[in-house]
This record gives structure tokens, sequence and C-alpha cells, in this order.
């Protein structure tokens, strides 16, 4: 189960989050032609950052931006500020994933968005990006006995603050179509993982720093992390997706954790 929570009155309850549910085939219809002015204007914001890898065409980076121009319009219909997105159902009914448009939403808009339909690294997302972080992501954690764990998935923003990483766009790792941004994050970097979780009661805080790493056979952006104990990671879990927020935001992340009325888990001294 990705989200600790399914239940919308907890959401609302609890974070003063509204979720709106809309059937994937709203997407579809929301979805203009790849060659709309829309699409033209969120090719324009991206295509100069990226390079393409050997079987990516244009027309894959074009379907990706028709996705975020449909989702764009379907945030704009509904008033609301971000969303989680099942993409894996998505994918047979737009032929492409979302892996560019969420990193788009998540780097270069004001809105985020989630994958794979977490609501709680949707909302965890959202909290840290009102928060003001220059950069967040979410990933799968592969945790490694010696005190690291190393992210992986195929979402993460090129764009840092006001800079855009190299980035190399690829296939999705395990649907081998659409487009996926690879990102070289920065090494030597304070890093905080986060999310909340536990029935929407707890959030996790776990500082570390960003390290040199080989990449593994898995989702495309990678990093990792060395942490103070991957045991109390491991105990402190509330679910599959971690977000990585880059710079030192334990204390805003405390306060919100305060004022939210959540239990903090899983900090460690030693970074």
């Amino acid at each position: 189960m990705l989200n600790s929570c399914r239940e919308p009155e907890v959401f609302k309850r609890r974070l003063g989050v509204e979720l709106v549910t809309v059937p994937l085939e709203e997407l579809t219809k929301a979805s203009p032609s790849s060659a709309s002015d829309e699409v033209n204007r969120i090719y324009q914001q991206i295509r100069p950052a990226m390079r393409l890898a050997v079987g990516i065409s244009e027309s894959d980076i074009r379907a990706s931006c028709a996705l975020a121009a449909g989702l764009t319009a379907l945030l704009d219909k509904f008033d609301a500020d971000g969303f989680a997105l099942g993409c894996f159902a998505m994918m047979p009914l737009v032929k492409t994933t979302a892996c560019l448009a969420l990193a788009y939403f998540n780097g270069l808009t004001p809105y985020i968005g989630a994958c794979e339909g977490d609501l709680d690294a949707a909302v965890t997302l959202r909290l840290v990006k009102n928060l003001g972080a220059k950069h967040a992501w979410m990933g799968n954690p592969i945790i490694f006995a010696d005190n690291a764990v190393q992210l992986a998935h195929c979402t993460a923003s090129w764009r840092w603050g006001d800079v855009d990483l190299p980035m190399e766009v690829k296939r999705h790792h395990e649907s081998g179509i659409g487009a996926s941004p690879s990102v070289t994050l920065p090494e030597g970097r304070s890093v905080v993982l986060t999310r909340i979780g536990g029935d929407l009661s707890e959030m996790l805080i776990v500082p570390g720093l960003t390290q040199p790493a080989a990449l593994l056979p898995t989702c495309r952006t990678q990093q990792r992390i060395r942490i103070a104990s991957s045991k109390r990671l491991l105990s402190s879990l509330t679910g599959t997706h971690l977000i990585a927020v880059n710079g030192e935001t334990r204390e805003a992340l405390r306060f919100a954790g305060r004022i939210l009325d959540l239990k903090i888990t899983g900090e460690g001294d030693g970074f």
C-alpha cells in the first residue's frame, strides 16, 4: 500500500487537505494535441535543459508536454494545487508516461505532482514546497546496511532553484516507453528524507549527506545518501516512497510537524 491513509475525510481533518477524485478519462479529454499553443509553451520551457538519449524523439517530448497541459487544465478546473496520479493505470490510455510532466510540475510550476497515486507523498511534497524547498523529489528507497540509502525514481526535476542540472531523457525504466528525466543531482550536500504517514499522524525526518553513487539497474534518477542509522530508518518507514528535500530543512519541518500535531520519527544526530 502506497498511502498510509485512504480516507479523504482524514486528510481534511488532520491536514486541511481536500481531495477530489478525477477519472483518468477526464485527463485524456483535457489533453490537447501536441501542436497546440499550450503544448508549445511548455515545450519551450523544458526542451533547452535536456539531452535526448538514443531512441528518444521530439514527438516523445511533445507527448509529455501534452500530458502536462492536460494536467494543468484539470488543476485549473478544480482549483487544485497538486495531484497524485495513477500513472501505471494511465499509460495504456495516453501511450506515454507521466515522468517528465511530473518533473516539470515539481520544478517549474507552483503545483506539485506525485506518481503511483501516492497521496501521502503528494501532501509531503506540497508541504516542503510551501516551506520554500529549492529542490525536492520522491523516490523509492534502497536501504543499505552501511548506513546509506539510495533513492531511485523517474520523476526528479532538473530545476534547482534558478539553475538547470544536467539531465538526459531516457525511456521509463519499468515500461520502456515515454520519456523520463535522468538528472545528475549534486554530491556533498545536506539533505533531509521526509514523509507524512502513519495514517497522517507521523512525520519522518532523517538528515543525511549526498554521496557519489554507482548507478543501479533501476529508475533513472538516483541519489545515494549517507544517514546516521539504516536500522532506524527501516523501523520508521511508513510508505513506499520518501521525499528528499535538498538543503538543511530540519527546523522548518519540525516546526510544521508541531503545527500539524504530527509525531516526529526517524531523527538521528551526526549530520
